[in-house]
């Protein structure tokens, strides 16, 4: 019966892996990837360190690599305004570099700061008669311009857009979070929608959606809890547009696979994700060696 149910949510989680359109340089590292949240019912706080590495190939008259790292120390929180809505909060302080021949472009400032506020429509968590156990949240909220989207380097040159800590313009959020779970085995869902607004430069960047699906067993040892995961992980973004045209190189599709654990001790939890991709469609595909991991701290409450 347990191989039945695993291969069921392996089928789900799968589902998950189809090409579509990905997040170019306008959605930091992983920020679409909630992940398994912990602790449904309680209020939390913590810290995040979310990481992406990558080289790609500049064709260029020098046709030289560069050696990109798109870094985020985030704070954020989950807090219950009411019993049926949540709501995310989202700090975080982007710290970008670009490793080249002739040196390294760096920049660092506070990013945009975005908030969701979810509705719990469905729980069945607490039905004694329901076999399989149901959670489903919609949500909604925005990302707002707080972070520099016109910092220059050494020579009072812009650096592009897709390398500024922020984007310089309102984005709304559209989410979706199903888990359904038995027992000590489960499947954790994530749908959200970034439709991105046009900064005073009338750029705008894609619109995106990310997809998440991740199977999970709770283990116990002791008074530590843990839960490892694996899934896919996906960014479909459509191209830029700036100055009401389309910029090339821009948009596309790329396909994660997630591995990681989540470890509760009392009120602390802590969580460890890496992502490999699988799936990369983008134009001018140059880039190699992509590589993602995602740590965090949370205090429950």
């Amino acid at each position: 019966m347990f191989t039945k149910h695993l291969y069921l949510i392996f089928f789900l989680v799968m589902s998950f892996t189809q090409k579509g359109l990905a997040c170019n340089g306008g959605c930091p590292a992983g920020g679409g990837y909630l992940g398994i949240v912990p602790q449904f019912s309680k209020n939390f706080v913590g810290l995040r360190y979310r990481v992406r590495s990558f080289e790609s190939h500049n064709h260029d008259a020098a046709n030289q690599s560069s050696l990109f790292q798109f870094q985020t120390a985030e704070v954020w929180g989950r807090f219950y305004p009411s019993k049926r809505i949540q709501a995310f909060v989202f700090l975080p302080f982007q710290m970008n570099s670009e490793k080249i021949a002739k040196g390294v472009n760096q920049v660092q400032n506070i990013g945009d700061i975005s908030f969701v506020f979810n509705y719990n429509l469905l729980n069945t968590g607490d039905s004694v008669g329901c076999y399989w156990k149901h959670n489903l949240l919609l949500g909604i909220g925005a990302k707002l311009p707080t972070g520099k989207y016109q910092q220059r380097n050494e020579s009072k040159q812009i650096y592009p857009l897709a390398f500024q800590p922020g984007t310089g313009a309102y984005s709304g959020i559209f989410s979706a979070i199903y888990t359904l779970r038995k027992g000590k085995i489960g499947f954790n869902s994530n749908a959200t929608y970034y439709y991105n607004g046009q900064n005073e430069l009338e750029y705008s960047f894609g619109n995106m959606l990310s997809l998440s699906g991740n199977m999970f067993y709770w283990m116990k040892w002791g008074n530590v809890s843990f839960l490892p995961s694996i899934g896919t992980y996906n960014e479909i973004a459509a191209r830029d547009i700036d100055n009401g045209y389309y910029v090339n190189n821009t948009g596309g599709s790329l396909g994660y696979l997630s591995i990681g654990s989540d470890v509760y001790l009392n009120r602390l939890a802590l969580g460890l994700t890496v992502q490999t991709p699988y799936l990369v469609q983008i134009p001018e595909n140059a880039m190699k060696n992509d590589f993602r991991m995602i740590a965090s701290a949370t205090v429950l409450f």
